[in-house]
């Protein structure tokens, strides 16, 4: 609907699925301020009680990569943070509301890499996955997470601000949300996550995103990200 509304009426679909198309953006652009909304609450919760976190997948690109927030639906929250702030930011979304679903920081934090805490609000259900690793831990074990941290951008219109993963840690961990976290289950809109965001990457970017995923081991699982865009998205290579 975003796209179909600039061009000229004589060009668009018939009025009728226009409107159901218009009824369908604005609902998730009411989701996407509801979620905006919860998001700005977690991370002023999490920044007072002294845990860093970085905004990962959905919200990060909604306001990174597309040119409107409401056309990159998503329905929950992805945060990354430190593994020893885990059980501060458990303690601290549970305090607001949240209940933790199953608590896999204690009992196999070396197998799992994230804890999902949700909150209802009446008919509205609001869902937060907190992150400490990214699925894979080979780049964890060699260098930690510090560098991810300080290679981080802050990003969002005002009131809307937080701070995400630079754009070549963005398409490394996109490729190992497809290739290692949901190989047998890829959605068209993750490959045109990964479109988008190797539109925002340089030539100079592409030589270092290359040298990270071998640093990372996800060599193969970007290949395959990039391939499925230059496929079915037409992406182009520098």
């Amino acid at each position: 609907y975003w796209q179909l509304r600039a061009i000229p009426d004589a060009f668009r679909p018939p009025e009728p699925f226009m409107k159901e198309l218009r009824k369908s953006f604005l609902s998730t652009r009411a989701g996407s301020m509801r979620l905006e909304e919860w998001l700005m609450e977690i991370m002023e919760c999490l920044e007072a009680g002294g845990v860093n976190a970085l905004v990962l997948k959905g919200p990060a690109f909604a306001h990174t990569t597309y040119p409107d927030p409401a056309t990159r639906p998503y329905s929950d929250i992805d945060l990354l943070v430190f593994p020893g702030q885990v059980l501060e930011a458990r303690r601290l979304l549970e305090k607001s509301g949240f209940k933790c679903i199953i608590k896999y920081y204690e009992r196999s934090r070396h197998l799992h890499w994230e804890e999902t805490l949700v909150r209802r609000e009446g008919a509205d259900r609001a869902v937060v996955e907190v992150h400490w690793s990214l699925y894979q831990h080979y780049m964890i074990r060699k260098h930690g997470l510090g560098r991810l941290f300080d290679r981080a951008e802050a990003v969002g219109p005002p009131g809307v601000r937080f701070r995400t993963l630079c754009p070549v840690d963005a398409m490394l961990n996109n490729a190992l949300h497809i290739g290692y976290n949901h190989s047998d289950s890829i959605r068209l809109g993750w490959v045109l996550d990964t479109y988008l965001l190797g539109r925002r990457l340089k030539t100079p970017d592409w030589k270092e995103l290359l040298e990270k995923s071998v640093e990372w081991d996800v060599r193969l699982a970007l290949e395959k990200s990039i391939g499925m865009a230059r496929c079915w998205m037409g992406l182009e290579l520098p």
